[in-house]
């Protein structure tokens, strides 16, 4: 049973979105001043001071630029300080775009109430480009059916990170996406692109060019489209050419197996890589690993620990890349790994990746930390993440921090274009030997920030005595609607669960209030479009726990319908 709103029940729905009631003496929070400093072509300060008898949870700053609507809102977190916060907004966060801005400030007390001001500023264009992180001028040289380069003009005045460029051909989707990483000299960042990386085909090809600089901040992005003529020559003999040789496999066992390859490179080699996953589902479990390159031989020892433990029928290829960039042809083994008779080691003594937890979670982002036991010494943590919307289109591979057991990274979500929902991070463990823990990774749900209101109370959906609710998770996503779904825990018992949900489009003129159906701690609606005007784009949805008509928690998020 759905209920439509009427006058009354949009006030209702209003007081609702607010925070929750509290009884306490302690004086409502409120916004003593505001200013905007650093104003610039590449962003401005926002400086709040505030008055909150209770104490402030958190500050945050939900910023957009007028064009377009909310399409890059991003939710900032500020740094507090006493009773004053600021946060730098860059423009780089909000596709570099110049013009007006809108800031809003929310100030949470530890009571869950909230003050709210907004703030409109108008960032000047950038008047020279030496002084913002760039790219320019691209060119394509190097044509042919081998592949092509790509070179870029790029800026960045605090210095480069790295400059990838993801590149695909136009044929069935991104099937054969690969994340190329550029060399960069001064100003210029340059790569090949071979097409034997991308099934030799021919045709429509997109590279997108994608620059960091040191602070990890993202210049706007440009792409190129290419079109690689079919192959008209006979490739040169081997004896005399770029070339694998012999391949061998050997130390076959439950464990994994070595892959040893001849290679031949004149201009000597950059890398040899051995992409290998298992044959059951797909390419679930692949992973590029790095041979160890000695005069004219390559070698990796893969472990099945490394691809879910799993036996049976495995595959390797091998990218030989020498010193001009170039890609040697292609070449690849079939392995059947038998099954274990052993009993594996134990993590105590063997290269392991232990309990990861998340902490910090918030529109903004969220922290990884993971222990590790690594007996030979820790090489790298790699966390690559991307949101589950779109595929991998905004996949990152993050390097995390270690200390003693300890591996950490703060996943920001202004690197994945913002977006709320759901994440996945895995977690890649390198020891000195070069050899890979069994992965793990993790889902995160990060909250849209579209909920100003929250609620006091534990948000962890568990068995903690007090009322509380997890975030929202969305199943069954597509043009005719979708499943909301939530966990809590209400020791006292509740009432009702209920979802309020509506478009971004005119405000709230489509809200509707949906009952959950509940089972054990779960609740859950489907949301169809017919109930919203048959409106497509960002809905807002709210759930709320009630445990009587006045005590509640509320949890918001943001969900995108195509």
């Amino acid at each position: 049973m759905k209920r439509r709103k009427t006058a009354a029940g949009l006030l209702a729905a209003s007081l609702l979105v607010g925070a929750a009631p509290v009884v306490t003496n302690a004086a409502p929070v409120r916004i003593v001043s505001t200013s905007i400093t650093e104003q610039s072509s590449s962003g401005y300060r926002v400086n709040v001071t505030f008055s909150a008898d209770a104490g402030v949870s958190r500050v945050m700053m939900p910023t957009w630029t007028e064009a377009n609507g909310q399409d890059d809102i991003v939710w900032h977190q500020a740094s507090v300080s006493g009773n004053t916060a600021s946060f730098y907004v860059p423009v780089s966060a909000h596709k570099g775009e110049s013009g007006a801005y809108i800031t809003h400030i929310y100030v949470y007390d530890r009571q869950g109430q909230f003050a709210l001001k907004g703030e409109n500023v108008t960032v000047p264009a950038s008047t020279s480009a030496s002084s913002s992180l760039s790219i320019g001028d691209v060119s394509i040289t190097e044509l042919s059916a081998s592949g092509y380069r790509v070179t870029a003009k790029i800026n960045a005045p605090s210095g480069v990170s790295k400059v990838l460029m993801p590149t695909w051909t136009n044929a069935n989707g991104q099937d054969d996406l690969v994340w190329h990483q550029a060399s960069v000299s001064g100003d210029t960042a340059t790569f090949y692109v071979p097409s034997s990386a991308h099934k030799g085909e021919s045709g429509a090809y997109t590279t997108h060019i994608y620059l960091y600089d040191k602070a990890e901040k993202l210049a706007p992005l440009k792409g190129v489209n290419v079109t690689v003529p079919s192959a008209a020559v006979t490739p040169p003999t081997p004896s005399s050419s770029f070339s694998i040789g012999n391949v061998s496999v050997t130390e076959l066992s439950a464990s994994g197996y070595r892959v040893t390859a001849k290679i031949n490179a004149p201009s000597g080699v950059s890398k040899v890589l051995m992409p290998t996953w298992t044959n059951a589902n797909g390419q679930d479990d692949l992973v590029w690993h790095q041979a160890s390159v000695n005069g004219d031989t390559a070698t990796f020892y893969v472990p099945s620990s490394a691809h879910k433990g799993e036996s049976g029928a495995y595959t390797t290829h091998i990218y030989l890349y020498d010193k001009a960039g170039k890609l040697a042809p292609l070449k690849g083994v079939n392995v059947t790994v038998p099954s274990a008779a052993v009993t594996p080691p134990t993590p105590s003594s063997s290269l392991s990746i232990g309990d990861v937890s998340i902490t910090e979670l918030s529109a903004s982002g969220y922290r990884v930390t993971a222990k590790i036991n690594a007996p030979s010494g820790v090489s790298k943590v790699l966390m690559p993440t991307w949101t589950n919307a779109n595929g991998q289109d905004d996949l990152v591979w993050h390097q995390a921090s270690v200390n003693g057991d300890t591996a950490t990274f703060y996943v920001p979500s202004s690197a994945h274009k913002g977006e709320s929902g759901a994440y996945t991070t895995h977690i890649y463990l390198y020891d000195n030997a070069g050899k890979l823990a069994p992965l793990k990774g993790v889902n995160v749900t990060v909250p849209s920030g579209a909920n100003p209101g929250g609620s006091s109370g534990n948000n962890n959906g568990s068995g903690t005595g007090v009322l509380s609710m997890a975030i929202p998770y969305v199943t069954e996503l597509s043009s005719n609607g979708f499943r909301v779904t939530i966990q809590f825990n209400a020791p006292a018992g509740y009432k009702k669960v209920s979802t309020a949900v509506w478009t971004a489009a005119n405000g709230q003129d489509d809200l509707v209030w949906h009952n959950m159906t509940v089972s054990g701690n779960t609740a859950t609606c489907y949301v169809p479009v017919s109930e919203h005007k048959n409106e497509h784009g960002s809905y807002i949805v709210n759930a709320y726990v009630f445990e009587t008509d006045t005590k509640y928690v509320l949890q918001g998020m943001t969900v995108p319908v195509p």
